[in-house]
This record gives C-alpha cells, sequence and structure tokens, in this order.
C-alpha cells in the first residue's frame, strides 16, 4: 500500500496572492463575528439571516466590495454552517483538479487559477529527495500565520516512515469541500425568499444603493 505524506505549505504573501485568497474567508468571517453577538442562541437557519438583517448596516461595506449577488450566495452557504459548527471556515478542500508547477513556483486550484508558493525551491528539494508524485486533492488554510496549502505526496519507499499517513486516511482536522462549498451557494435560496417574505411589508428605503421597494433585498511533475 502506498504511503501518503500531506505537506503544509506556505503561499507567498504577496497583494496578488492575498487578493485572491482573502474574500474566500472574509464575508464568513464577518457574518460570524456579527452572529456571535446574538443574546438569543441561533439554532435555525432563518432565525440567523433574520438577525443578519438587524445588523445590514455593519454587512453593507463588504457585501458592496464582494458584488451584491456573490454575497447574498456566499450568506446562503455560510448560515447553514454555521448553525453546525459555530465557526468561520477556514478549511476548503479540492476533491481533485488542483496542480503543481514542475519548478514549484505556484500550485493551481479549480476557479481559484495559479497561486504563487513563498519557497518554491525547499518545495522543489523535498520534492526531489522524498516523494514520487502527489495527489491532485489540495487543502486551502486561512491560518493565523497566513495562507497554507496542504498536499498530499506519494512517499518514496526508500524513505522512513515518518509522519506519513496511509493513502485513503482522512486528516482529522475539519474540512469543507469547496465543491460543496460551490454548490450550497443556491441551496439555501428558497430559505432567503422567506427571510425577505417576513420583511415584505417593512419598508427600509434604500441600502447602500439598492432600492428596496416594500423591504430588504433578499438576502434571497505528476500526478495521479
Amino acid at each position: 500500500m502506498e504511503k501518503i505524506h500531506v505537506e503544509s505549505i506556505v503561499l507567498s504573501k504577496d497583494s496578488r496572492t492575498r487578493n485572491k485568497l482573502i474574500p474566500l474567508f472574509l464575508l464568513q468571517k464577518i457574518l460570524a463575528n456579527i452572529l456571535e453577538t446574538s443574546e438569543n442562541k441561533l439554532t435555525k437557519i432563518v432565525d440567523a439571516k433574520l438577525f443578519l438583517l438587524t445588523r445590514i448596516n455593519d454587512l453593507l461595506p463588504t457585501l458592496i466590495s464582494h458584488g451584491r449577488n456573490q454575497s447574498i450566495k456566499a450568506i446562503n452557504t455560510f448560515v447553514a454552517q454555521w448553525i453546525s459548527s459555530r465557526q468561520a471556515v477556514s478549511r476548503l478542500s479540492f476533491e481533485s483538479g488542483c496542480g503543481i508547477k514542475r519548478d514549484c513556483s505556484c500550485v493551481w486550484l479549480p476557479r481559484i487559477d495559479n497561486i504563487t508558493l513563498a519557497n518554491p525551491s525547499a518545495l522543489l528539494k523535498k520534492w526531489d529527495s522524498k516523494w514520487v508524485c502527489y495527489k491532485p486533492e489540495f487543502v486551502l488554510v486561512d491560518s493565523p500565520d497566513g495562507f497554507i496549502i496542504e498536499i498530499p505526496f506519494v512517499v518514496k519507499t526508500a524513505v522512513k516512515q515518518s509522519n506519513i499517513v496511509e493513502s485513503g486516511k482522512s486528516n482529522p482536522q475539519s474540512n469543507v469541500s469547496y465543491n460543496d462549498f460551490l454548490r450550497a451557494l443556491e441551496i439555501h435560496q428558497m430559505e432567503l425568499d422567506e427571510v425577505a417574505r417576513a420583511y415584505s411589508k417593512t419598508d427600509f428605503g434604500k441600502l447602500g444603493g439598492w432600492y428596496a421597494q416594500g423591504g430588504l433585498p433578499s438576502l434571497g511533475k505528476k500526478h495521479r
């Protein structure tokens, strides 16, 4: 049975890289901070969304900067996740389609494209001496020290079996599937419509340039 080593690789902190990755996690962090201020324990998706509506002014700057439609979909996704986990998303897993440039200068993630590594030469040296290939199933992590990519490598048989997990063993840390994350953007549209109907008799006027007629906008090298 092949042995797999999961290598944690620090990503570049240049502005181009950060501008790609920060939006993936920023809105979720802001939403988590707001939901945590509720005096009542929020256990239902609709209740959480109703509470967010009472704090719409705190959300507007982020909603506008992300684009209204994208932000509304992200709220749909995140609220359900927060209800179950009580924390912001910090780990996104990619089930397939990931890649590494042969010189290790960058990795490629589906729908995100190329992301530069902080220390390509160190990864290249390890790869040449320890690993046969990688599995295209990466995990993107928003850590206190910056963004990290976790890559599973198939270990050469001559390498000592330390810090190695068997192929097929899951990471004990909690990941959110990136594909599920994207699919979930659409799943809760009905709940958003229910929230909008709850406020259909309230005129909040103009919200950050969006006129709300009779209510708020709907929160409505190789691999194998």
